[in-house]
């Protein structure tokens, strides 16, 4: 894949500042919607599920649609289908399955601490992706006839 980072803060080509459906504004690009002005209440929690989101729902649409926002990816060999179905069952596996048979935990306790750990990496995730997108000296570019008229990377 010629990685989305190829578009940093440019709107409509960075999936991590084109957020669908578009409940965070995190351009200046971005259409403004009433809602937008409580961002700041409501992003801290959806951001804990960050993680949560990437693990069950992202992966899944890109590797059905071939695409990372609006950048395609270079299709899957079956190999590397293989290992991401081989990754994912892992890590239900060694998350969930392993400690509910080989634990001495109660079910809820498990969910409980495998959500904590999620929202935990969540919002880890989050702050890397603040340092590239919403920091003091981050550009966010529109691209204009699908050109950047300025240098940016």
């Amino acid at each position: 894949m010629c990685g989305h980072h190829v578009y940093t803060n440019v709107y409509k080509w960075d999936p991590d500042v084109t957020v669908v459906p578009d409940v965070v504004r995190m351009s200046p690009h971005h259409p403004l919607k009433k809602y937008h002005k409580y961002q700041h209440l409501f992003t801290g929690f959806l951001y804990a599920l960050l993680a949560h989101k990437r693990i069950v729902s992202d992966d899944f649409h890109i590797l059905k649609s071939g695409m990372v926002g609006n950048t395609k990816v270079s299709p899957m060999k079956t190999s590397d289908v293989i290992v991401f179905y081989s990754g994912k069952l892992f890590y239900f596996t060694w998350a969930i399955m392993l400690p509910l048979l080989r634990g001495n935990y109660s079910t809820m306790g498990i969910m409980g601490l495998l959500f904590f750990s999620e929202m935990f990496h969540g919002m880890v995730l989050a702050f890397m992706f603040a340092l590239a997108h919403v920091g003091e000296k981050a550009d966010h570019l529109e691209l204009v006839d699908n050109k950047v008229d300025m240098g940016w990377a």
